[in-house]
Order: C-alpha cells, then sequence, then structure tokens
C-alpha cells in the first residue's frame, strides 16, 4: 500500500491556510458539473455494461445484470446515497484543484466527463478525472482519479488494508480505466461520510489484472449462456443472499420479460443488439417492452 502522504497533508495546509476559501469557491465551480447528481429521469436498466461492476467475484450475476434479468428498485435511502457519491466528486476536484502544481483534466471538449468504451459500446465508464502534478505520483506524469466514499467500517478497513485487499472491485475498476488511457498510475482517494477523514492512495498499474479484466468483460457480453455459479453458491452463501437475480439463479424463478432475457436476442459486436427470429435491430425502447414471441434464457 502506498499511502499518498504528501498529497493528503498538502490538503490540509492548503485549507487551513484561508480556512477553506479556496476549496469553497472551486467546490461552487465543480458542482454543476456533476451530471449524474442532477440527471432529471433514471432508468429501468443500464444499457452498457459498467467497468464499475467487473471486480464482482460472480460472472452470472454480472451476464444476469447485462441483459436485464431482474428489475430492483432502489430504495429512498439508497438513492439518497447514490447522489452523495455524484455530489462528493465535485468536493474531491476542489481539494486537488486549490494544491500548487497540479492540473485537473475533470470534462472533455464537450463538457462531459471523459469516458471509455468497448465492444460495440456495450462496455463502458465515466473517469473521476485525471490529473498532472500530484505530489505523491512519481515524474508528475498524469494519473487517473478515483473517488469513493464510505462509512465508518469499510474506510477503517481500507486504512488498514488498503484498496486492492479491502475493495478489489475497485481494484478492478482503476486498473482497467488506465489501460483504456494509457496510465500508469491511480490516485485513490476516500471520504468518511461521517468524520470527513481522508484516505488517499497512489494504484500503480498491473497490466495482468488489466487484461485479465478485459477479456472477462468480452466474455460476459457476448457469451449467449448464463456463466457458472460461484462454487460455493446457494442460499445461505453471502454473495448470493444479497444478490438481485437470486431468484431467478437458485429459485427458478422468472426473468424480467424484455428482449435481453430473451433467447432470441444477442449483443452485435458493431453495437446494439438484434432479434435472431425476426432478423431486425432492437432499440432499447423495444428492448423493454419484449414481445409475445419472449423466451427466457434461463440456459
Amino acid at each position: 500500500m502506498i499511502i499518498a502522504e504528501r498529497t493528503l497533508a498538502l490538503i490540509d495546509n492548503v485549507i487551513t491556510q484561508d480556512q477553506g476559501a479556496d476549496f469553497r469557491m472551486q467546490q461552487g465551480f465543480y458542482m454543476p458539473l456533476m451530471d449524474d447528481a442532477y440527471r432529471g429521469r433514471e432508468d429501468k436498466f443500464r444499457s452498457h455494461f459498467g467497468v464499475s461492476q467487473l471486480g464482482k467475484p460472480c460472472s452470472r450475476e454480472l451476464w444476469y445484470g447485462f441483459r436485464w434479468f431482474t428489475y430492483t428498485p432502489h430504495s429512498a435511502k439508497t438513492l439518497r446515497l447514490f447522489n452523495r457519491g455524484h455530489l462528493e466528486e465535485a468536493r474531491f476536484l476542489a481539494m486537488l484543484s486549490i494544491l500548487p502544481g497540479v492540473t485537473l483534466y475533470a470534462t472533455d471538449s464537450t463538457g462531459g466527463q471523459y469516458r471509455l468504451s468497448d465492444f460495440g459500446n456495450h462496455f463502458g465508464s465515466a473517469l473521476d478525472g485525471v490529473a498532472v502534478g500530484i505530489p505523491d505520483i512519481p515524474g508528475g506524469v498524469p494519473c487517473l482519479l478515483e473517488f469513493k466514499t464510505a462509512g465508518d467500517k469499510s474506510f477503517a478497513k481500507t486504512v488498514k488494508e488498503g484498496m486492492e485487499k479491502a475493495n478489489p472491485v475497485h481494484f478492478v475498476q482503476v486498473q482497467t480505466c488506465m489501460s483504456y488511457f494509457d496510465l500508469t498510475h491511480c490516485l485513490y482517494m476516500v471520504v468518511n461520510k461521517n468524520t470527513e477523514d481522508l484516505h488517499a492512495e497512489v494504484i500503480p498499474f498491473d497490466d495482468h489484472t488489466a487484461d485479465y479484466a478485459r477479456r472477462r468483460a468480452e466474455h460476459i457480453i457476448f457469451t449467449d449462456v448464463a456463466p457458472r455459479r460461484l462454487a460455493n453458491a446457494g442460499p445461505g452463501w453471502h454473495e448470493c443472499r444479497f444478490c438481485d437475480h437470486k431468484d431467478v439463479c437458485l429459485f427458478k424463478g422468472e426473468p424480467e420479460r424484455n428482449c435481453r432475457s430473451c433467447t432470441h436476442s444477442c449483443p452485435e459486436t458493431t453495437g446494439g443488439w438484434l432479434c435472431d427470429k425476426f432478423n431486425i435491430e432492437l432499440s432499447k425502447e423495444a428492448q423493454l417492452l419484449g414481445c409475445n414471441d419472449w423466451v427466457p434464457n434461463t440456459t
């Protein structure tokens, strides 16, 4: 674990010097750029397979999610937590923007977040940002920025064990994003939502992890057969108890009725979805509706 000690100390020093004035002003600049925090609609399903999910251990869970097998609406508390996470990104950017010698790249030429996309746009992610001049990054090279919030227990575990061990899903996420942007380091920052304590690590690029993750994503996206369950899968296994798809996976429940959960549909390598029964391209609206010839893909 490589603690970003110089960066953390500099953040505290700079904020203390003017009692947070510059930090607050920069926060006012970045806050309106957090599009996800202010979006006016919530899609029932995500169109693409998100990089942030790729580190989860169960490939079958990820396959079910990509193929819209189960719709689980979020509680109000969970939605508020998601929104807080989006807003916290602006606070992290504000902290780094006031550091001398640091240059941030948080938005592209269109004003949106930098994004990666692969496998016909079926796989993708938005970046929290890229920075140059972070004190703990060797040689001042550009680095990926990844920001997270955590409660007391999760924060303490990350501080004690380091991100790779405490949050392997995050580790796979940053390694994958670094590979697509040819970055050699990531500055990973976590804030304790209850105490405002900060933790920051420098995560070096691991080519093996990134390559394996990319090949795993490709397989999950394009296979038409559900991957195997986890070796210990069962109603009592902790990974299964909290899985949205446990009824379909373990108890022969019926999946959501839509084109993606139908055996006749498949993602195309060039993008989009195809119904091979009627040989037609499927818009997202059509995918959500399904049709009377729906046959659940429970292979």
